[in-house]
């Protein structure tokens, strides 16, 4: 607020006004400090709540690949000879050793000019940059006309004499559709034409459209090699492929030479990659919790506060420094969104992961509904049922662990049914076994009970991952022995352990909702629940202490700027009071005055009366 008030000086009263003002002022701007005091208290408290963001989203970094199959149950490969044979493998490779015998290679068609195109390769040589017109006379086969126009395995091409070749070639190279590549051998001054795939379908086909450009000028008629398949025996089975670069159940290979002798390539767990993964999450999360629990619990000293503008004109800048690293400690302490992330990191990293069996799911026979229980009249020879369990990626586990009971026995005898271990497929057995006829009646009610997680892995403890002890809060120690071995022979079950999701039908209820995660979450894997913990922790703090985008609408800013409307209000109010006081002092200042000259006057009389 502007005030207009002309400040006295306190020369009639012989008061010093301004101080007087200044030192009664002081004690009304107590407010003031204040709501600075609490608004840098939520400076620092947002600061810190980022922080706490920031710290989250670089562990979120290294739980995301602890998600993907590509991740824990990779493959590395291993060729006896990489002049032969080398190759790559997805993770859903099965680890084996593949036996390969190179007989041919996979080759280009090639095509170039019969003889050099330039009458004097030598001495007037045939330049790339220069235009086409400008350098007719140095062809054997002068251009006819001044368009050129050509078609490569059907694609036309349209140019003129004012070109140059290096345009002409980038040009075709560039066009994928074309399927060549094209290169100019300036030393023996011929053009050489390659198909870009191989294989005996290889083509390189050229005709000229208008003007003789390919066929005449540049002579393009010799056929020097024929496009050819490449032929492998991989595990005594005798392959032909058009390229040499193929895929065989998962495991990609890339031929590179003949075989003299026998190479292999043998295909494993990358154990390696998984565990440098997995490391990675457990130093960055105990570097994490640990900066969590110091927030948490560092005590506050209440005789440490933000300091007033006055206050640090009476410090040094290094006094003001260790003073607001003081007044910073405990910010945090006690936080509740703190405090819950702490405590459901570290339930859900040291619990077990629950079974998923098939009554979660459904199972259905030739059509029938979705039902848990299968229908004995729909069952006839051959009939299958499939149990689907789906995981975050879309894919399916291996239906390895099974069992079928029915109202009469328990189990099935195996000769009843069967499992396709890929595909989750049942063929129920209808005629004589053993001593007994089946017949679809004796599948009465019958119920699968699949294992979704029966595996060797529920917690992290059984794959070497363990916490400390109860001082350390929380730290994770890795063996590494133990978890190399599980990573060497059950890589998927720790996938599982880590990864294996369900996704929330849509349309359910709020209370259908809560009743299907109450179902299902316990059966998540760890880092799946972890990712949605560290999600739901920064949506939190976002809400509370925002982000840095312009707009602030969280909790924080909004009390921030509550604060800034305080402030400014009570501001207006004490210079309206602080004018008042000067008008004041100025009127008592004028009466004085007044007295003074009233006081000077009977003087003057009395003084003419003696």
């Amino acid at each position: 607020m502007t005030t207009n008030v002309n400040r006295v000086t306190g020369l009639a009263s012989g008061m010093d006004i301004d101080t007087i003002v200044a030192n009664i002022m002081k004690a009304k701007k107590v407010p003031l400090d204040r709501i600075n005091r609490n608004y840098q208290t939520l400076v620092w408290q947002k600061d810190a709540y980022r922080d706490i963001n920031t710290k989250l989203l670089a562990l979120k970094d290294t739980v995301t690949p602890l998600k993907l199959e590509s991740t824990i149950a990779a493959k590395t490969t291993t060729s006896s000879n990489n002049s032969v044979v080398t190759a790559t493998a997805t993770a859903d490779a099965v680890n084996s050793t593949f036996t390969v015998n190179v007989t041919n290679l996979a080759t280009h068609t090639v095509k170039q000019s019969t003889a050099a195109v330039a009458s004097d390769p030598t001495g007037q040589p045939i330049s790339l940059t220069d235009t086409i017109a400008s350098q007719t006379s140095k062809f054997v086969t002068a251009p006819t006309g001044t368009d050129i126009k050509f078609t490569i395995n059907g694609k036309p091409f349209n140019f003129t004499t004012s070109n140059t070749l290096q345009e002409i070639m980038d040009t075709v190279n560039s066009t994928s559709d074309a399927g060549v590549y094209m290169v100019f051998d300036e030393v023996n001054q011929k053009m050489v034409v390659t198909s870009t795939a191989t294989g005996t379908s290889a083509a390189v086909t050229l005709a000229d459209t208008t003007g003789n450009f390919l066929t005449g000028t540049m002579n393009v008629n010799s056929t020097v090699q024929t496009g050819t398949n490449a032929t492998v025996t991989i595990n005594g089975a005798t392959i032909n492929q058009t390229s040499n670069t193929f895929t065989v159940n998962n495991v990609t290979f890339t031929l590179a030479g003949l075989t003299g002798t026998q190479a292999t390539v043998t295909v494993a767990n990358d154990v390696d990659k998984a565990y440098d993964a997995i490391k990675a999450f457990v130093d960055k999360y105990n570097e994490t919790i640990a900066s969590f629990n110091t927030a948490y619990n560092e005590e506050k000293d209440s005789d440490y506060y933000p300091l007033t503008d006055a206050e640090k004109k009476e410090m040094s800048e290094t006094e003001i420094t260790n003073w607001e690293k003081k007044a910073k400690e405990g910010i945090l302490e006690f936080d509740s969104i703190l405090g819950s992330t702490i405590n459901k990191m570290r339930t859900n990293l040291s619990s077990v992961i629950a079974d998923y069996s098939v009554a979660d799911e459904s199972v259905t026979v030739a059509g029938a509904p979705a039902v848990a229980s299968l229908d004995h009249g729909n069952l006839t020879t051959g009939v299958n049922t499939k149990i689907t369990a789906e995981v975050y990626d879309g894919s399916k586990w291996s239906y390895q662990r099974f069992t079928v009971i029915t109202s009469g026995r328990d189990p099935v005898n195996p000769g009843e049914v069967k499992l396709d271990t890929e595909t989750g497929a049942l063929t129920f057995f209808t005629g004589v076994y053993g001593s007994h006829t089946y017949t679809a009646a004796d599948y009465y009610g019958v119920a699968a009970s699949y294992k979704y997680n029966d595996s060797t892995y529920k917690n992290l403890a059984s794959i070497g991952i363990t916490t400390g002890s109860y001082l350390e809060n929380g730290k994770l120690y890795i063996d590494e022995n133990k978890l190399k071995a599980a990573l060497t022979s059950n890589a998927d079950d720790i996938y599982k352990l880590f990864a294996q999701d369900f996704t929330m039908p849509s349309g359910l209820t709020t209370a259908q909702q809560v009743a299907w995660k109450e179902a299902n979450v316990p059966k998540q894997g760890l880092f799946q629940r972890l990712g949605d913990i560290i999600a739901n922790s920064i949506s939190q703090i976002t809400s509370k202490a925002g982000d840095t985008s312009a707009a602030d609408n969280s909790t924080i800013g909004k009390q921030m700027q509550q604060l800034n409307e305080d402030y400014d209000e009570l501001q207006d109010r004490l210079d309206d009071y602080e004018d008042n006081l000067y008008k004041q002092f100025s009127n008592m200042e004028s009466y004085i005055n007044d007295m003074n000259t009233i006081a000077s006057k009977f003087q003057q009389q009395l003084a003419k009366l003696g």
